[in-house]
């Protein structure tokens, strides 16, 4: 891990009211972010995953961690950590319950905790009208248009999370299947994908029966680079899931909107797949999900 020094200290886009720890805690992995009121950048960290709704114990030990690391990483005197805000947008926040048990554990005088959505909103459209499409290990997309919002999935993997990266890992276990089973050819990243498991279908089964949205998500840098190869496979996967993905945004009336911030990590991989017609309408997000979130807790602290 990077330790940055006090001499490399940066800023960011919103600053807080008071000395925050804003924490993006995703499927994935957990970020924490130290800013102090100046919005100056005084200590960073990384760990798990911290979708509390998936693996409540789990994400509660990253989130504690990361916290921990990224306090030692910076200069932070200790009489200054009880007056800390704890700024948190982590995935699975729709699940009240799991908010309130993630609240009442954490040992700090003043705790927010929103959605890993909507500070994701918050931070890319600061209130403007727009689409943001949030593609990642899951996925979300939402229509804003004078503060109504509409959204489409981020329900979950098992139930949606349209074009995400736990999906393509998904859909591209599948056409390794199909292909073993001689209902699909085979291609060069296919006959990767099968090389992994040695052959031996026994082998994939139990790996699906344990695999985690991340553990699929893990397959899609292969996927992408077999993409840009011109690998049959990869195209086919995804095109289907770029076909998903204007599906959606014409059903959050995109032409009429006109604008759309694609985030996550695969965020600019889908911006080279779209058709022209909704390239044109890609827009650069005002702030990231840190800006978001701290958005958010200064409207609750003021």
């Amino acid at each position: 891990m990077t330790i940055r020094a006090m001499s490399e200290v940066s800023s960011i886009a919103v600053k807080p009211l008071s000395l925050m720890m804003a924490i993006d805690g995703g499927g994935s992995g957990c970020r924490a972010t130290l800013i102090d009121k100046d919005g100056n950048i005084i200590g960073k960290a990384k760990s798990g995953q911290a979708n509390i709704a998936t693996d409540w114990n789990r994400a509660y030990q990253n989130i504690n961690n990361v916290i921990a690391l990224a306090i030692t990483n910076s200069s932070l005197p200790t009489e200054r950590v009880p007056n800390m805000v704890v700024a948190l947008a982590v995935a699975g926040a729709e699940r009240a319950h799991y908010v309130d048990r993630l609240r009442k554990n954490l040992n700090y005088s003043r705790v927010v905790i929103h959605s890993d959505c909507a500070a994701t909103i918050q931070g890319a459209l600061q209130g403007e009208n727009g689409i943001v499409a949030s593609i990642g290990t899951g996925s979300f997309f939402v229509s804003q248009v004078n503060g109504a919002q509409t959204r489409v999935g981020g329900w979950g993997f098992w139930l949606s999370d349209q074009c995400s990266g736990a999906l393509l890992g998904q859909s591209l276990l599948r056409n390794a299947v199909a292909a073993y089973d001689g209902l699909l050819q085979t291609s060069p990243l296919i006959e990767s994908i099968l090389a992994e498991f040695n052959y031996c279908m026994s082998d994939l089964v139990t790996f699906s029966l344990k695999a985690s949205p991340k553990d699929y998500a893990e397959f899609v840098p292969q996927l992408v680079k077999a993409l840009e190869a011109n690998d049959q496979t990869a195209s086919f996967i995804m095109k289907n899931a770029t076909d998903t993905l204007c599906k959606i945004l014409d059903r959050l009336d995109v032409f009429a909107i006109q604008k759309i911030c694609l985030m996550g990590g695969l965020g600019s991989t889908y911006a080279k797949l779209l058709p022209e017609a909704y390239q044109k309408l890609l827009a650069k997000p005002q702030g990231s999900l840190i800006d978001g979130i701290i958005s958010l807790a200064n409207k609750e602290l003021e």
